[in-house]
């Protein structure tokens, strides 16, 4: 798509796909939060008629992330990017496939073709799906560059490629316009237009070099999610009940220490002496060990009052009963977001005799894991043919 200038005008004025976007960017952030564990704790809001404000404050304060959970639950995908064999034809003569080869080993900063899309690529189809693959052009070089959601002012999609992208810059009143034609670097003030021309060039591809991360389809063919959205309201409720559980450890987790007391030597139970506080039991008049904060004293029973305790001092153990029943509850909400992330129960482990499983049962059950990983590798093959054939069209 070419745009004319009253083009841009619209897209800046209208934000036409606004909708989308917004979307996208909400999606986007959930993810982030999630997968890398920045800013999770603000996932956490305050369970109305459980907590006060002072309580969901500390919950948010000791809150542990979801990050170690997502790389347990992703760790499986490496063998897409550790296998080996296959081969790719690239029809070149021989002395501009070397050369196409050189490059391909070095696509940016050092990345191979490959690395680039397992350790930048695929981070973002997982926390950005709506993000591009944006191949950048300078120097007479290009490389691929993933760009955010979050720096996208507007984008029109056929499919998964781009007719038209429209970034934010540092500057409020600037805007980088890509369409099929040029490069722009555009001032807007919400009236006026003008077009930057020193900071304007061609577009030498002739088309929007860039893609939509993801190839998942979301809820219409204009929106594409990432693997990890199906398990997300999982992850939500799993960030909370460790919470909970954080707090509980805090709360409860110490044994309470108890003791009989007796009556205070120096003030014999009186409290004070000579008209003042004592100074031996803080005015208490019992005889404690320590301090009462940190126990529970116990009145020693008079003459046929019932002994409630067979020992002196002692302590009271934590719920270790509700304790277990909280770790196995989220152990049981990691299966379930790892089975239903792969298609396999294998976290589940069958103990005892007479659940061993044949080979063929074995085979079975995994096989949802082998689709799943199929389904990586063609995602992946698909990025690198888009980098390989606009960097094989630019050479």
């Amino acid at each position: 798509m070419v745009l004319t200038e009253q083009d841009i005008i619209r897209i800046l004025k209208d934000k036409p796909n606004n909708a989308i976007l917004t979307s996208a960017q909400t999606q986007s952030k959930k993810l982030s939060q999630h997968i890398t564990g920045i800013k999770s704790s603000d996932l956490l809001t305050k369970i109305s008629g459980l907590e006060n404000e002072d309580q969901i404050k500390l919950r948010k304060d000791y809150a542990r992330s979801n990050k170690d959970i997502f790389a347990r639950i992703h760790r499986p995908e490496d063998k897409v990017f550790s296998a080996k064999g296959g081969s790719v034809v690239y029809k070149l003569p021989e002395a501009q496939q070397k050369d196409f080869i050189t490059k391909l080993q070095n696509v940016y900063n050092g990345f191979s073709l490959r690395s680039w899309t397992k350790e930048i690529a695929k981070q973002y189809f997982h926390i950005d799906p709506m993000g591009l693959i944006f191949m950048e052009v300078s120097m007479n070089e290009t490389y691929p560059t993933y760009k955010s959601t979050h720096y996208i002012y507007d984008y029109k999609l056929k499919g998964r490629n781009v007719e038209y992208v429209v970034f934010t810059t540092e500057d409020p009143k600037e805007y980088r316009v890509v369409d099929d034609m040029f490069d722009y670097l555009v001032e807007w003030d919400g009236t006026l237009l003008r077009t930057i021309q020193e900071k304007t060039f061609p577009n030498y591809y002739g088309y929007v070099p860039a893609k939509i991360i993801s190839n998942l389809i979301g809820n219409n063919t204009e929106y594409y999610t990432s693997p990890d959205w199906e398990i997300i309201e999982l992850a939500d409720e799993y960030l909370r009940e460790t919470s909970v559980k954080s707090i509980y450890k805090l709360k409860h987790g110490f044994p309470k220490a108890w003791q009989y007391y007796g009556v205070c030597g120096t003030c014999k139970g009186t409290q004070f002496v000579e008209g003042k506080e004592c100074p031996t039991c803080n005015g208490s008049g019992k005889a404690v060990s320590r301090d009462t904060s940190e126990t529970i004293s116990i009145p020693i029973p008079l003459e046929g009052q019932p002994t409630i305790t067979p020992d002196v001092a002692g302590y009271v153990s934590p719920d270790i009963e509700g304790w277990t029943k909280m770790t196995d509850e989220l152990t049981s909400l990691e299966n379930m977001m790892h089975s239903t992330y792969w298609g396999i129960k294998d976290r589940i482990k069958s103990v005892g005799i007479g659940n061993e499983k044949t080979a063929t049962e074995i085979i079975d059950d995994m096989q949802p894991l082998h689709d799943r990983l199929f389904s990586f590798s063609n995602w992946g093959q698909d990025i690198d043919t888009f980098v390989t054939n606009c960097m094989g069209q630019f050479y």
